[in-house]
């Protein structure tokens, strides 16, 4: 779509059909004419496509790392320090960026109508956070199968230190039923050249970590 948004942007008819449906889906101000807003809709095409790109090309010999996170005022609980619910939020925001990775973003939601499902989860807290500091969390693939991704990431303050620990199972779903389905194959390729690149990493120490009280 995009070279043929580039090559008819000379043909006035092509860019007044195209107006039209811009103002269709979304509230624009009425003074952008017809060849702004097309040219607009250009640019917001180019830079999802380079987004796409780079997170699809990224060197997956090490776990992804997101991109830095803050912790927001309105997460923090009568302890003074980021409620444990939040956690979960800042993970599973990471998540996305891994998961686009594997080509699994909104664009492939939308219009494949599969998605992710989160069976499993377990959070270990290991350091306090508060409010205004700023995060980013890795996302290393220990595990998968045709219909499931065993996920572990880790949460860092900005200086380094480990603040928390996630392990996630997921499951491919088609949204019509919702039902678990299998993923399509050039996710499921996708996937292996991840595993393959992430199975050289050291085993996280907290996978598959149960919990209980150790009695001597």
């Amino acid at each position: 779509p995009l070279l043929q948004y580039r090559y008819r942007l000379s043909d006035p008819l092509f860019i007044a059909r195209q107006a039209q449906n811009i103002r269709k889906r979304h509230e624009v101000p009425r003074y952008l004419s017809a060849t702004n807003l097309v040219a607009l809709l250009n640019i917001a095409l180019l830079w999802r496509h380079i987004q796409s790109k780079s997170i699809r090309s990224a060197p997956m010999s090490t776990p992804l790392r997101s991109p830095l996170m803050e912790v927001e005022p309105q997460w923090t609980d009568y302890n003074g320090h980021l409620n444990m619910a939040y956690y979960n939020v800042l993970f599973d925001r990471a998540a996305d960026h891994g998961l686009s990775a594997l080509g699994i973003d909104l664009d492939y939601i939308k219009t494949r109508k599969l998605t992710i499902y989160t069976a499993e989860a377990h959070i270990t807290y290991v350091r306090e956070l508060h409010a205004g500091q700023k995060v980013y969390a890795t996302f290393q693939l220990i595990d998968y199968d045709t219909k499931r991704l065993h996920i572990f990431q880790e949460l860092f303050h900005e200086d380094g230190w480990l603040a928390a620990t996630s392990e996630i199972m997921s499951l491919h779903i088609n949204q019509s039923g919702p039902k678990v389905a299998p993923f399509p194959d050039d996710i499921l390729a996708h996937i292996a050249a991840m595993a393959e690149a992430h199975v050289a990493l050291p085993r996280p120490r907290g996978v598959s970590k149960s919990i209980g009280i150790i009695r001597k």
